[in-house]
């Protein structure tokens, strides 16, 4: 804010005096509202040097206590009556806020303690802090942050430092503005948040009160998209006399300021209304409705746009950008949405929404596809709208229609269908009958399985059917889903496949249901873990505009769950589809229930996989958030009548395996475990995980015996299918083999090792390689170095620099190793720096330091620093829910 100078004169008028002292106020305010490190900023823009002078003076106390603490007061207690300070939260113009905990012994409870900086301030910096007080004190709605204490501090050591405080409600989570720079929330998600706020402002309103500085930096956002309104500081009472005017303008952000705001109007509902309409055009569009040209640090194009010029459709932003997620987007805002929030943007607030309710209802009625207010209510909106509601109504009156007109030709088209289904039948009743009476005991000698019985008739299919294709892809259908259920899932694959070729060659089937049988052939491809062939199919699947959103839906989960396997967190990011979790859940309910990781519905299926990703190569505490989204989710998504609560802790179970160590997480993943093999089976691929991740523990944690006793009971459970060796061997064998070799057992190491780099591989394709497949290749590298091989060395080097250049994380026991060999050969200084950046790498992942590094770093004389435990807290209790349904469900079910 530059305030205009105004030149004084020996004897000013009175007029020209009373302005002045305006300028004085408005500056003062703008001062007090800002942060400290921009309040001396602000003074030196200031060009009249009286009003400067005068300002300067009613603030000194508080400039001189921020220049001597840039931070915080040095008398800020420990205390605040009851709570505890945990840690500092953020500071601001008017005061800090800190972290707290009431441990008085009466219960425990996590508040945010807001107190005033300086209590040397000015008046009106301490008049505020009592105003925002008292009017958070008389809001009580869910998404108002509520205030649960407050006073003064009763152990100041002088009158002078006896600030007032309040407590108020903690909200973790990310501001506003930190959800639209990522660009996290669809058009309907931003809709339905948007709603929630229009809703608590609204609710303010009532109470009489105007927030006057809505911004995005004011809201945070917890991990359901629960959105709570803060920092009440410069908000007005309409109840006193003269609230209304802006005679001294309060302060404000010029990019969510309402015009009148700015120009110095009253103030009232429509200008909390109008900061709604900014923030709402910012979610569905990441950008504002007017900005600052350049060169205009000062702001004034910004004043003249809010204040002069119509703000434009939000679909019009979109329209200049380019990608598809863009385009899907700008279709979504055209029209309706369009015209709510260039509502509320209107610059006259007499032709805003008359209040912030009706805004909220009309957002509602978008979301439910009814007419808005906003709108014309002319017949044929009206009848659109009707239409879009009740697609099934209109469109059985529009087949009924049709069928009328197309009766004569549908008579013709059933007599040659009904001749052409007949020889079909027959064709296909014969060679089930052959395939029958091969399986008789009395031929064969001996029982034969479905397994068999399927195998053989695949072999039969091209002969005995020669000269009938569509009796020829009906039974390649059928055996493909036969020998996938009898775990025959390669020749699974193979019978799809030909049942694909021979459609396509037939030529009479359209491009949706050849769309279809492609995605179809992916999936079986993904079960044989055959994954160069299922991503080469998927390409040909994106290929194809016929494929209904149900399928496109499908194939991008199907790419995301491949990357999660893999461990390619691009992949799972990339691919998985931005859509509503309501169009999720109905597009999941059109997806065959035959989906490897099959639940009821799928919110929870995107942080499970982003999750199994994340454990292969990402810090611990971005492994522990997604673990608490995906607890999270499904208690929110799952019915408490669903048992398939309890599958999602095989993904929550593994990354608790992988890190945790205190007695609460252990008990919740012996659980797990429990759970899922009395559910599941002992063999079943959903029992390897958290095992597997166990030992990976164990090896960390340097208990080498009992993880070769777990190696060898993991690895009897996995060879008896032979059908999943890939995945279940390319982990359980590299850690096998890594165990073996921390015993000195070189001959099983080698062994394993070579299995594990097979299995990676295999799961690979020629474009990319795995973390794992790397892990694997240096500790062979190291082996061999072991054993006396002179070129071992370099390679072990290379790798290692490609496991670093991709923060890959098995790269810790590469570095371990280079170090180990670099104080052999007596070169300390090098295996010190080498250990040292390990202990930085360690410190910034997060990861607990393992056995190996801790004995490295003693040996080297090398400093550990203390090591960091997670925070379990949010993730544990939810967990625990979770499995109390899913026993209870599972054991009401087998009783």
């Amino acid at each position: 804010m530059t305030i205009k100078r105004h030149p004084m004169t020996n004897d000013p008028s009175p007029q020209k005096r009373m302005h002045q002292l305006q300028q004085v106020r408005d500056l003062l305010d703008h001062v007090l509202d800002a942060a400290d490190s921009q309040r001396e900023q602000i003074l030196a823009d200031c060009d009249d040097p009286w009003i400067r002078e005068q300002v300067r003076q009613m603030i000194e106390p508080s400039l001189q206590a921020e220049r001597h603490d840039a931070a915080i007061s040095p008398r800020i207690p420990a205390r605040f009556g009851p709570y505890r300070v945990v840690r500092p939260l953020g500071h601001g113009g008017m005061g800090s806020v800190f972290l707290a905990e009431r441990d008085d012994g009466t219960y425990r409870q996590h508040v945010a303690i807001k107190v005033i900086r300086h209590a040397m301030g000015s008046v009106a910096l301490f008049n505020r802090f009592q105003r925002e007080r008292q009017i958070l004190a008389g809001l009580q709605h869910q998404n108002i942050a509520r205030m649960y204490d407050g006073g003064v501090l009763d152990n100041a050591e002088t009158p002078s430092d006896a600030l007032p405080w309040y407590a108020m409600e903690y909200v973790p989570g990310d501001t506003l503005d930190q959800l639209i720079a990522h660009n996290s929330l669809s058009a309907r998600e931003s809709v339905r948040l948007m709603i929630k706020l229009a809703n608590a402002v609204q609710y303010a309103h009532q109470n009489l009160i105007v927030h006057r500085d809505l911004k995005p930096q004011n809201i945070i956002v917890d991990p359901l998209h629960e959105p709570k309104l803060l920092d009440f500081g410069v908000a007005t009472m309409l109840s006193e006399p003269g609230a209304a005017q802006t005679n001294s303008r309060a302060p404000m952000t010029l990019a969510y300021a309402a015009p009148e705001q700015i120009r110095g109007a009253p103030i009232s509902a429509a200008t909390d209304l109008y900061s709604l309409g900014v923030m709402l055009f910012e979610l569905l569009t990441g950008k504002r409705p007017h900005k600052v040209r350049d060169g205009d640090p000062a702001g004034i194009s910004l004043l003249q746009a809010i204040t002069d010029t119509d703000a434009p459709a939000p679909s019009t932003i979109l329209k200049q950008q380019t990608s598809p997620t863009s385009t899907r987007q700008q279709a979504v805002l055209r029209g309706d949405l369009d015209t709510i929030v260039l509502k509320a943007l209107e610059r006259e607030p007499t032709r805003r929404y008359a209040t912030v309710q009706a805004f909220a209802e009309d957002l509602q009625n978008w979301l439910e596809q009814r007419p808005i207010r906003a709108r014309p209510n002319s017949w044929w909106y009206r009848t659109s709208k009707w239409i879009r509601r009740n697609p099934l109504a209109t469109g059985l009156a529009t087949v009924l229609f049709l069928s009328l007109i197309g009766f004569g030709v549908v008579l013709v088209q059933q007599r040659n269908t009904a001749i052409r289904q007949a020889q079909r039948a027959d064709a296909t009743k014969n060679f089930v009958i052959n395939s029958f009476a091969q399986a008789n005991r009395w031929v064969s000698g001996r029982e034969v399985t479905a397994r068999e019985l399927a195998l053989q008739g695949l072999q039969a299919v091209a002969t005995q059917l020669a000269d009938q294709p569509e009796a020829r892809i009906e039974m390649y259908g059928v055996l493909a889903n036969t020998l996938a259920r009898t775990d025959a899932l390669r020749e699974a694959a193979h019978a799809q496949a030909l049942e694909l070729a021979e459609m396509q060659q037939l030529g009479t089937y359209d491009a949706a249901t050849l769309a279809h049988r492609t995605l179809q052939l992916a999936q079986h491809y993904w079960w044989a873990e055959d994954i160069p062939a299922a991503l080469s199919t998927l390409d040909q699947v994106a290929k194809n505009p016929a494929l209904p959103p149900a399928q496109q839906y499908s194939a991008q989960m199907l790419r995301s769950v491949i990357g999660a396997m893999r461990g390619d967190t691009t992949a799972v990011a990339t691919h998985w589809p931005e859509l509503p979790t309501e169009v999720l859940i109905e597009l999941a309910n059109q997806v065959p229930e035959d989906q490897r990781f099959n639940a009821r519905t799928v919110p929870a299926y995107r942080p499970a996989y982003e999750l199994q990703a994340h454990l292969v190569n990402l810090q611990r505490d971005k492994v522990l958030r997604d673990a608490e989204r995906v607890v999270a989710a499904a208690d929110q998504w799952l019915p408490k009548d669903d048992i398939n609560r309890g599958a999602f802790m095989m993904f929550v179970g593994t990354a608790l395996a992988s890190f945790a160590t205190e007695p609460r997480a252990e008990a919740v993943i012996q659980r797990s475990q429990h759970w899922i093999v009395k559910q599941f089976g002992a063999n079943h691929e959903f029992a390897q995980d958290i095992p597997t991740a166990t030992l990976a523990a164990q090896y960390r944690a340097g208990a080498f015996e009992p993880a070769e006793a777990a190696y060898q009971h993991i690895h009897d459970q996995y060879q008896s299918d032979v059908q999943r060796t890939n995945l279940d061997c390319r982990d359980v064998e590299r850690i096998g083999g890594l165990v073996a070799l921390a015993r000195g057992d070189h001959v099983s190491a080698r062994t394993r090792l070579t299995d594990a780099r097979i299995c990676a591989a295999n799961l690979d394709d020629p474009n990319w390689e795995s973390p794992h497949t790397r892990e694997a290749d240096a500790a062979l590298a190291y082996l061999d170095e072991l054993e006396g091989n002179t070129t071992a060395r370099q390679r072990l080097q290379a790798i290692a620099a490609a496991q670093a250049a991709r923060d890959d994380g098995g790269w810790w026991q590469s570095a371990i190793w280079l170090a180990d060999a670099a104080w052999q050969r007596q070169e300390h200084a090098a295996a010190r720096a080498e250990l040292a950046e390990l202990v930085r790498w360690f410190q910034h992942r997060g990861w607990p330091y393992p056995t190996q590094l801790v004995d490295a770093c003693r040996r080297a004389g090398a400093p550990m620093p203390k090591q960091v435990e997670p925070d379990l807290s949010r993730i544990l209790p939810i967990a625990e829910i979770l499995l109390t349904d899913a026993e209870r469900i599972q054991n009401s079910a087998q009783h």
